[in-house]
């Protein structure tokens, strides 16, 4: 039979010893980092990037300057897990800048050709044209007066998510076209 105080003490380091075991059993993994996200998989970038983002201005007529200001005014401060970010520049008035790398948000931009096989998004009363590059996907808006597109680097997920974050404003702050394409118009 084993000694009452030995018996005491096994007791008294069993109790120490067991938390401590779990406690190094959940972090010792991220501690080591042997938790991080596999380098090939694709992830949305989660970025407070504090720096300006240089975007030049467009020359555009006082009332497409005075409607672009606006809806710069009510964009989010925040689209998806990305902050905004200053604008540098002349543009800081048409243009609105999320994340790193940077999703730029350009208010007054050309008009978008759409190709005729092409598929538009209509998102919550507003039509877009998303035209796709190995770098970005650029979405256009095609029913509205005031054109605006959203340039998104594919290295986020979602993006159609993230455009449907900026439809209130959209809505609300560029007025319709009377030209809409007829792809765009609801059926």
């Amino acid at each position: 039979m084993a000694d009452p105080r030995t018996r005491s003490a096994a007791l008294i380091a069993t109790a120490a010893a067991v938390p401590v075991a779990v406690l190094v059993l959940f972090l010792a993994p991220r501690v080591l980092g042997e938790n991080k996200t596999p380098e090939n998989a694709r992830t949305t970038p989660r970025v407070a990037a504090t720096s300006a983002i240089s975007v030049p201005a467009r020359n555009l007529s006082p009332a497409y300057s005075a409607a672009c200001q606006e809806l710069v005014r009510q964009l989010p401060e925040k689209l998806g897990q990305n902050l905004r970010r200053p604008v540098a520049g002349g543009g800081s008035n048409q243009n609105a800048v999320y994340g790193d790398p940077p999703i730029i948000v350009a208010c007054g931009t050309a008009r978008a050709t759409v190709p005729a096989a092409e598929r538009v998004w209509l998102l919550s009363g507003v039509c877009w044209y998303a035209a796709t590059s190995a770098e970005s996907t650029v979405w256009t808006t095609l029913d509205r007066q005031i054109p605006l597109q959203v340039t998104l680097p594919r290295s986020y997920d979602g993006p159609g998510d993230l455009v449907q974050a900026l439809v209130e404003p959209v809505r609300t702050g560029l007025p319709p076209a009377s030209d809409t394409p007829e792809s765009c118009k609801q059926r």
